[in-house]
């Protein structure tokens, strides 16, 4: 992947399933865990000790963008319908591994069938990381002006520092 100077960016928006954290197993999301949830370091367990963990490096970077004044914002289609925003499992688990706050901008949880381009606030020179790469390529259709990265194109995210 090609070197970025991420300190031209104003505005880094994530999807958080197998971008800001990754499950179990190839498919398991956070909306599939089964609550009560408890963390353990890196990783969130239910009760059935399924767990989700953060990917490398996530917290450095996520810090470094909070210490550059940079927004910062999740979109994920991790959502579950008729439960509030408070209680949506990504909501949770980003407030249990206590990264939350770290999103300081224009969040979004909506359901799976719903368009991530639909819900997308750029601001300024804006970066979009997500794995899914039709999201990717939906984003670059509506917003080409948008730099889109593949998260499955890095391993750590400190390789973006």
């Amino acid at each position: 992947m090609q070197k970025l100077n991420i300190n031209n960016f104003d505005t880094f928006i994530l999807d958080l399933d197998f971008t800001v954290w990754e499950g179990c197993s190839p498919k398991f999301w956070a909306k599939q865990l089964e609550f009560p949830i408890k963390r353990d370091k890196e990783r969130i367990y239910d009760k059935n000790k399924n767990y989700i963990k953060l990917t490398n490096g996530i917290l450095e970077f996520l810090t470094h963008l909070n210490f550059k004044n940079k927004k910062v914002s999740f979109l994920t289609r991790g959502g579950l319908l008729n439960v509030d925003y408070k209680n949506q499992p990504p909501i949770l688990c980003l407030k249990e591994f206590e990264i939350y706050s770290l999103f300081n901008y224009n969040n979004h949880v909506i359901y799976k069938t719903e368009l991530k381009s639909d819900f997308f606030t750029p601001y300024k020179k804006t970066m979009f990381v997500d794995d899914n790469p039709i999201d990717l390529k939906g984003i670059e259709k509506k917003y080409p002006e948008v730099k889109t990265i593949n998260k499955n194109l890095f391993t750590d995210w400190r390789e973006l520092l």
